[in-house]
């Protein structure tokens, strides 16, 4: 239905907008706010409208494909009412569309040879009335409240004869409705089934175990009547159990060429948001037409990655003022999800943040993501809508670093003072982005200071920057200062437990210095012993690395 869609601006701030070929499936990510579900509204906006809006944010421009005249065609008659049309004038149609959730329809009359010349012209600019006119009858919505009806009671008049609706139209596809109910057992542990006893209605019910046959589903008599009684009316289940069979429901029973989901994984714990994932990718990849979905879960996303299917992913960020919008290929995503020690780390959750902060292990994790929250809550320099991550060690911050700034993620590095000494550094400078002879440059200083500091017998994780040897203390310094350009902070102080002097902690154990850390902090800003940020130290410290991940024209992120 659609060929291609662009953005109002690219991977970075002053780069080429986005040019995006739709296949059957895209998915968008990113941090809150950051114009995902913005994006859908002004596509379907476009689409009701014959084209994007000079107020859109996200949305630049989109193309609709030139049809042949058989695919024409086939458009104009799918939605064509052949009722109304025969009341017309000679040559006019009568085209109208049905909501398969509320049942509501939209219709207007159009010439045929008209609506016909809208799809098949050669002009990409004429052929944008083909959306007002006759695309915008085949896409459908799909957001939170409207997730949750999609399998309402409907009234049986007219669904047996003519089904609109989904549920009308599951009830009379034996095939359908039987994968649905597989789908839904394996997710439930139940059986979806349409009762039409009542003779007025048809009523979605969960059962516990699969009708023996066909009749027992959807006859009327005493023994269909017995097994719908003992089943339970979908009305009565979960808010995620109606919105997980809702939208399968509707991806198998819909003719829509364009379906626009808002954040599926809504009212679902993390392994059906995956499962749903993988059930929605699968779905729209047998499609004719064009599933797009926002999502803000990494659950979700990784189920679709998991499905196999081809996918667009496409990572925004929006302030209000600044965006990018950058392609992330499935592929790349496949890899680092089969990667045990990525896996580990909850990696995949930073493409629904703003930025990343990657640290040497969980403890030093924990610290500094308390040092940020508490910066963040007294509106000072923080990271603000941050995912701090543990690489498990210093020699693999690079294997977290390194794709997640390929992802278009601002991924920022804190290492203790002595990976200067132990030679690692090499591979870390490189995954910050530095040119080739910027790298060699900067890890040749870090060796002459390593050597330096085995001459003088002195370790740097102990004395930190100003206790290096007096010869190489300038040079350490200056490196220090510069990584911090490229988003490689090395802890001046030399290690985390040498922060905060002041707060006398006397544990020797690194595990000891954070307990010891976090009761000395204290837990409740109404007491006076709760400890607030302050203008030096670890606080400065994380204040600068903020300064970085926001500044918009940072070094070290690929184009």
């Amino acid at each position: 239905m659609l060929q291609e869609i662009s953005f109002q601006f690219g991977s970075s701030p002053g780069a080429a907008p986005l040019e995006l070929n739709l296949g059957r499936i895209g998915v968008f990510v990113g941090p809150n706010n950051s114009g995902k579900s913005l994006l859908l509204r002004e596509l379907m906006q476009a689409i009701r409208q014959g084209g994007p809006q000079q107020s859109a944010n996200i949305l630049h421009s989109l193309v609709v494909p030139q049809f042949s005249e058989q695919e024409a065609i086939r458009l104009v008659e799918g939605r064509t009412d052949a009722a109304q049309t025969a009341r017309l004038q000679p040559g006019q149609v009568h085209l109208c569309s049905y909501d398969p959730v509320s049942g509501e329809h939209s219709a207007h009359n159009i010439q045929r040879d008209q609506a016909l010349h809208f799809l098949t012209d050669p002009n990409p600019e004429r052929r944008q009335h083909a959306l007002t006119h006759i695309l915008s009858h085949y896409a459908m919505a799909l957001d939170g409240s409207t997730r949750l009806r999609i399998l309402d009671t409907r009234s049986a008049e007219g669904e047996l004869q003519r089904p609109t609706h989904v549920l009308g139209r599951l009830f009379a596809n034996d095939a359908l409705r039987a994968r649905v109910r597989n789908i839904g057992f394996r997710a439930f542990g139940k059986y979806l089934v349409i009762d039409p006893t009542s003779m007025a209605r048809l009523e979605a019910r969960l059962a516990d175990r699969a009708p023996l046959d066909e009749l027992e589903e959807q006859a009327l008599d005493a023994r269909a009547r017995g097994f719908h009684s003992s089943a339970l009316p979908l009305a009565s289940a979960s808010d995620g159990v109606k919105a997980y069979l809702g939208m399968i429901a509707a991806s198998y029973c819909t003719d829509h060429r364009l379906v626009l989901i808002d954040e599926p994984e809504a009212f679902l714990h993390p392994p059906l948001a995956r499962e749903l994932g993988r059930e929605l990718a699968q779905s729209g990849a047998q499609a004719n037409g064009t599933t797009l979905v926002a999502t803000h879960s990494a659950h979700f996303l990784m189920g679709c990655v998991e499905s196999g299917a081809a996918l667009d992913i496409v990572r925004l960020t929006y302030d209000g003022t600044v965006g990018t919008a950058r392609v992330l290929r499935a592929p790349d995503l496949s890899d680092l999800m089969r990667d045990p020690l990525l896996r580990s780390t909850g990696m995949l959750s930073a493409l629904f943040h703003a930025s990343a902060v990657v640290c040497e292990g969980n403890l030093n994790r924990a610290a500094y993501e308390e040092i940020n929250r508490r910066l963040e809550e007294a509106g000072i320099r923080a990271c603000k809508d941050a995912i701090f991550l543990s690489a498990h060690g210093k020699d693999a911050l690079h294997r977290i670093v390194s794709p997640l700034r390929k992802l278009g993620i601002p991924a920022a590095a804190i290492a203790d003072l002595d990976i200067v000494q132990e030679g690692s550094l090499g591979e870390l400078l490189k995954a910050c982005g530095m040119p080739e002879g910027v790298w060699q440059s900067k890890r040749d200083v870090a060796s002459r200071v390593a050597e330096a500091c085995r001459r003088h017998g002195v370790t740097l994780k102990q004395v930190g920057v100003e206790g290096a040897p007096l010869e190489a203390r300038d040079a350490l310094r200056v490196l220090v200062r510069e990584l911090r350009q490229w988003g490689l902070f090395l802890v001046p102080v030399g290690e985390l437990e040498h922060w905060l002097p002041s707060l006398e902690i006397t544990s020797r154990t690194k595990r000891g210095w954070l307990y010891g850390l976090f009761d000395m902090l204290g837990g409740d800003p109404a007491s006076g012993s709760y400890v607030r940020p302050a203008q030096d130290d670890v606080w400065a410290f994380i204040g600068d690395l903020a300064t970085w991940v926001a500044d918009q024209a940072r070094a070290g992120m690929p184009a």
